[in-house]
């Protein structure tokens, strides 16, 4: 009798942005046991379920099958007129694949593992935007297989929403400076919440662990990340044998950089619930500059 063949686990990297992700990507994908979609930050369910930062978005069968449909119409005429978007086929590739998931003609572990090699273990999916989503959506990820793990991985808030801002204008080819002063003119505006509310790491793991076992869930620090007994730690919760990690390179790291004080005032009243939630929750085991 052939012996059984054991589902490989999913696993989920929900964030934050700008909290070392992109190294543990790069990190995980050198193991011949770990798979990840041909796009790295797959965002396949982002735009098919609500959101904290658009929590009125309709998501009906019938509504994300017009809203992806029409995506990939708009993404095939800018195709079109711009060949040189060599980063567009992908994503729409993505989108089909999507419609294929809503339409239930596949499900999607079967997407993500389309080109899995033989004796792969790990099913991995790295989007930062999940870190936004509700328990319902939690718990349907949770539901994908036997077996869903969900990593969460953290950054000072208020630095991390820095490196947001930083990020952000290196994009759009402007200075921070002018960023900020966008944020300081709308602080409550949609604009300013897309920085400040990747860094409410309270209501994440608030919803995350109405739907998830804690057993399934790992939290770590990026101040702490980098190092190896924290990978190994990582790697013993994934079920993957050991391996060297280079600790010493952080992907896209930002350099050292004087936040300003204006920007930092404002994340400070915005982010203190935060703060609050992260030292009662995690104690001695919360990043000493957290603190200070």
């Amino acid at each position: 009798m052939p012996a059984e063949t054991k589902s490989p686990r999913l696993l989920f990297c929900i964030g934050a942005q700008k909290a070392g992700t992109t190294w543990l990507y790069k990190h995980l994908d050198q193991y011949p046991q770990v798979h990840f979609h041909r796009v790295k930050e797959l965002q396949f369910f982002t735009n098919i379920r609500p959101t904290r930062n658009d929590p009125a978005k309709e998501t009906t069968p019938e509504a994300n099958l017009v809203r992806v449909r029409t995506r990939i119409t708009q993404a095939e005429t800018r195709l079109k007129a711009n060949p040189g978007r060599k980063w567009l086929p992908a994503r729409i590739e993505v989108d089909r694949e999507i419609v294929e998931y809503l339409k239930e003609d596949r499900s999607f572990v079967d997407i993500v593992s389309a080109t899995a090699a033989p004796g792969t273990e790990v099913i991995a999916d790295m989007s930062p935007e999940y870190s936004l989503f509700d328990a319902a959506t939690y718990a349907e990820l949770a539901g994908l297989a036997e077996d869903v793990r969900f990593i969460f991985l953290m950054r000072d808030p208020i630095e991390r929403a820095w490196s947001q801002v930083r990020f952000s204008s290196r994009v759009n080819n402007t200075e921070p400076a002018e960023i900020v002063k966008r944020v300081l003119a709308r602080p409550d505006h949609r604009f300013t919440n897309e920085f400040i509310s990747r860094s409410r790491y309270d209501l994440t793991i608030a919803e995350l662990e109405k739907a998830v076992p804690a057993e399934r869930i790992y939290y770590g620090f990026y101040e702490t990340f980098f190092q190896e007994e924290t990978i190994h730690e990582l790697t013993e919760f994934m079920g993957l044998p050991q391996m060297e990690a280079d600790v010493n390179k952080r992907v896209f790291g930002s350099k050292p950089e004087v936040i300003d004080p204006d920007f930092r005032k404002l994340a400070a009243e915005k982010l203190a619930p935060v703060y609050e939630a992260m030292q009662a929750k995690f104690g001695a085991a919360l990043p000493e500059s957290w603190n200070s």
